[in-house]
């Protein structure tokens, strides 16, 4: 089923998507994708202090508003548990 954000997916310019290395890409506010990742670091690169390792999109989530969204709040939590199962912890 194909819908806006799929449309804004696949008719959207690609120049805006290739950027510097530090800078995001810009999605509508309503476009709700998941992200699968090897794991959250600190950055300071970034104003929410986070970069996500090894970043993909995998999939658009049309059953999800944005309000649905990770939070950074969220984000901090995931960050932390990470290090439940490694034996080390970035600075």
């Amino acid at each position: 089923m194909e819908t806006a954000a799929h449309r804004w997916m696949l008719t959207a310019p690609t120049a805006p998507m290739v950027r510097e290395a530090f800078d995001p890409a810009p999605l509508p506010g309503e476009v709700v994708v998941e992200v699968a990742y090897n794991e959250i670091q600190r950055s300071p690169h970034y104003s929410s202090g986070f970069a996500l390792r090894f970043a993909r999109i995998t999939r658009i989530r049309d059953d999800k508003d944005p309000q649905q969204a990770t939070t950074l709040a969220d984000l901090r939590a995931l960050y932390d548990r990470q290090f439940l199962s490694k034996s080390r912890r970035d600075p």
